[in-house]
């Protein structure tokens, strides 16, 4: 082979590589123009929407069957585990073996998630005497490994508003370590 076609080599790898990754592109929009392949992802993030809406308008069994479906779209969507959780704690007010269970699962799927954090300790406190010592050891350390972000004013207001005693006690105990943590 000569010097110039040994030059040519990799300017044709890079040249069919991009042809290829194009083509894919083009085959994957092709894809995602009919309904029977649509993205998943997609499918359970409407689903969220309308299980959220169905929540805000107090239609709890349309929003656990949203919720329901969402997760069977896309297993690891742990917004719609955290909505069965909230559901589940809704109808009488305590997390029973399903509850707790949709709050673990969001843990494994997800332990620390800027987006919920603030929200899922708030949760987690006003159930506290409902959770399991692993369940309880995921919250502290969320909401500990959140202490020097921009989160950490929201979770010390959240920790402040904690309403049930057995949530209060800890949330006063966090607050102390929010604050050294903080201050480290």
């Amino acid at each position: 082979m000569s010097a110039r076609a040994n030059q040519l080599v990799p300017v044709i790898c890079a040249l069919l590589g991009a042809a290829g990754l194009a083509l894919s592109v083009l085959g994957l929009e092709a894809l995602s123009a009919n309904r029977a392949f649509a993205n998943p992802l997609t499918l359970a993030a409407g689903l969220d929407r309308r299980a959220n809406m169905a929540l805000a308008e107090g239609d709890l069994a349309q929003a656990r069957a949203l919720s329901t479906a969402a997760l069977g779209q896309s297993p690891y969507d742990t917004s719609a585990w955290l909505r069965l959780a909230l559901l589940d704690a809704q109808s009488d007010g305590k997390l029973d073996a399903a509850g707790v269970k949709a709050l673990a699962t969001s843990y494994q799927l997800l332990p620390y998630d800027q987006y919920v954090v603030v929200w899922r300790t708030a949760f987690c406190l006003e159930h506290w005497s409902d959770l399991p010592p692993e369940v309880r050891a995921a919250a502290k350390a969320e909401a500990l490994a959140f202490a020097k972000t921009s989160k950490y004013g929201a979770l010390q207001a959240t920790l402040a508003r904690t309403e049930h005693p057995s949530g209060r006690v800890v949330a006063a105990l966090w607050s102390r370590r929010l604050k050294l943590e903080r201050a480290r």
